[in-house]
């Protein structure tokens, strides 16, 4: 078997690892990036963006973006003197599933271009290490077209994650699905049930939901989204209530078995019994790595206890030459994480120096309306015994939302008293995810609330909030 050797190698296309090979290839390094992602639609292998672009983020959103414009159709907009036959609107839901394998397979091959135009060497298949060798590591791809074998100075490892599921439980992504098999449902499940109500379950909730499905989510905790602020919880679930999601929270599901009327679903809530029948069980309950996948036992690579590959601050393993970025490290399992992750390992291995710089990190559930977040959160700052100011401003105060008709939600920004800067932002409201990047930035460059709230913002704009509510943390604001 033939040898080739490579400066880098990635094993991965994902959010993490597709940034490192391209990055690595404008630096100047021979790349090669190796995945094993076949397409979820017609089955191709090199489809390149992990799951992010094939089972995640991407048809994720494309499916959120058709079901939301459907809603809004069916209901009209009556206070705009808009009114619509609900009877009228109809669905063709083989074409909405084309418009998700559409964006998927767009994703693919965009990569694919992107490898071609820097010179990164793409291969569909499987990698494994086989043993460090001279100035390096080898190892060996199992592709379609034979086995090969790479040698390379450096190796980014960014093989991932996979669903994760309950004792018990087995997903055959028919019946009872990850979020893969809850993406490609041929059609609206009647009865849904949803174990789980986090990101993934609420957006897939809402998906479903809008296009007609009865949606029950179940979840051990006693809130949905922990990390965000209280006030975003309260209005999220309050609106998706509204919106017809039912939610079975503190609630331990104890088993899940099929049955001639349908998936029964056993739990235990307020240490009452009782089971619900649903015709769909999506689990949504984490991610478990894939780490052992790549025989990282052959070169030493150290694994924690839950199974994720350890790194340092810099995406360093253990053994000097082997980095690793993404979910596979068990850290914050964000794409636009793991794509600065991917950055920073491709300049650690172009320049020789460890690099590593820290934004601030959003958290993003596009459901409606879009919540978004960052940084401290009112409830975190006191914990942390932060003495921290607090700015709201609820879109009822915003032209543009009013001249819109959807006053939903708010701006709220969390300052540290001492120092006037910015720590935590929380978005409930149209255009959040967009609206957060500029509380990142600001909050990276250390801006004050003072500092915000003199920036120009157009008028009439959504986020002209984020302005009044870093005001309102001064009893600045001539808006409220």
């Amino acid at each position: 078997m033939h040898t080739t050797t490579y400066d880098v190698l990635v094993i991965g296309a994902g959010p993490g690892g597709y940034p490192a090979a391209i990055r690595a290839a404008q630096l100047g390094l021979s790349t090669i990036v190796v995945d094993s992602m076949i397409n979820p639609d017609d089955g191709s292998a090199g489809a390149w963006g992990g799951v992010c672009a094939n089972h995640g983020c991407i048809p994720s959103k494309a499916l959120l973006s058709a079901s939301a414009r459907f809603s809004q159709l069916k209901e009209g907009f009556a206070s705009m003197g808009i009114s619509v036959d609900p009877q009228a609107v109809h669905i063709d839901f083989a074409k909405m599933q084309a418009h998700r394998a559409g964006s998927v397979k767009a994703s693919n091959m965009g990569l694919t271009r992107l490898f071609a135009k820097y010179g990164v060497k793409s291969i569909a298949g499987r990698a494994q290490f086989e043993q460090a060798a001279a100035g390096g590591f080898l190892v060996r791809i199992d592709a379609e077209q034979g086995p090969l074998a790479v040698q390379a100075k450096h190796v980014v490892v960014a093989c991932g994650t996979k669903p994760k599921s309950l004792p018990g439980i087995e997903i055959d992504e028919k019946d009872i699905v990850s979020h893969c098999g809850a993406l490609r449902f041929a059609e609206p499940p009647a009865r849904l049930g949803i174990i789980g109500a986090g990101v993934v379950g609420l957006e897939l909730g809402s998906v479903w939901n809008r296009l007609g499905s009865s949606v029950r989510l179940f979840d051990a905790a006693d809130d949905i989204l922990a990390t965000a602020d209280a006030a975003v919880r309260q209005t999220v679930q309050k609106e998706l209530r509204r919106q017809g999601l039912e939610f079975e929270l503190g609630a331990s599901i104890c088993r899940v078995q099929k049955t001639p009327e349908g998936i029964e679903v056993e739990f235990e809530r307020q240490s009452e019994r009782k089971t619900a029948v649903f015709d769909k069980v999506l689990v949504a309950v984490g991610r478990t790595p894939l780490a052992d996948s790549i025989n990282p036992q052959a070169v030493g690579i150290k694994l924690d206890a839950r199974g994720y590959i350890e790194v340092d601050q810099f995406c360093r393993t253990n053994v000097p030459g082997i980095w690793a970025v993404g979910d596979v490290t068990g850290g914050v399992q964000l794409a636009h994480y793991a794509h600065e992750q991917g950055v920073q390992a491709a300049l650690s291995i172009a320049t020789g120096k460890s690099i590593a710089w820290r934004s601030p990190v959003p958290s993003v559930v596009y459901i409606e309306p879009e919540t978004a977040w960052t940084g401290e959160s009112q409830q975190s700052a006191a914990q942390k015994g932060i003495e921290a100011r607090i700015g709201t401003c609820p879109f009822t105060a915003n032209g543009r939302a009013r001249a819109q008709a959807d006053t939903r939600g708010f701006v709220k920004v969390v300052v540290d008293a001492r120092t006037e800067r910015i720590i935590g932002v929380h978005i409930v409201g149209e255009g959040a995810a967009d609206m957060i990047a500029e509380a990142v930035s600001a909050m990276a460059f250390g801006a004050t609330d003072e500092d915000l709230g003199m920036v120009m913002h157009p008028h009439p704009s959504l986020s002209e909030a984020l302005a009044t509510a870093a005001l309102a943390a001064r009893h600045e604001a001539t808006d409220l």
